[in-house]
């Protein structure tokens, strides 16, 4: 699901690509529409890495897909817009940015 909508972005938006764990797995430059990318997640993940490197990187916005289950609060990511696509977790509230809910 989410690579499906990563690929509707990219059809019409520069994107570059942070796959993360409790690191930065995973970086693609100026992405395109790709259907052989692979997502793992083993739980308990540290976004805060992506958002660093993301806001390193001079990124305006940041649209984060993620179950929102996530180890600890982003912090140090003021001057950053942050849209949440949340599966399935109607018990997420970040602190930060806006969430769309998709429930699959």
């Amino acid at each position: 699901y989410v690579m499906g909508e990563v690929n509707k972005l990219a059809s019409f938006i520069k994107l570059d690509v942070y796959f993360c764990d409790t690191k930065v797995t995973q970086t693609i430059e100026n992405y395109t529409v790709c259907k052989d990318v692979e997502i793992i997640g083993y739980g308990g993940t540290s976004l805060q890495p992506a958002f660093t490197k993301a806001k390193k990187e001079g990124a305006k916005t940041i649209i984060c897909f993620s179950d929102g289950y996530l180890q600890s609060d982003l912090t140090n990511i003021s001057n950053i817009n942050v849209v949440w696509g949340i599966y399935n977790n109607p018990t997420f509230f970040p602190t930060v940015g806006k969430v769309v809910r998709i429930e699959v």
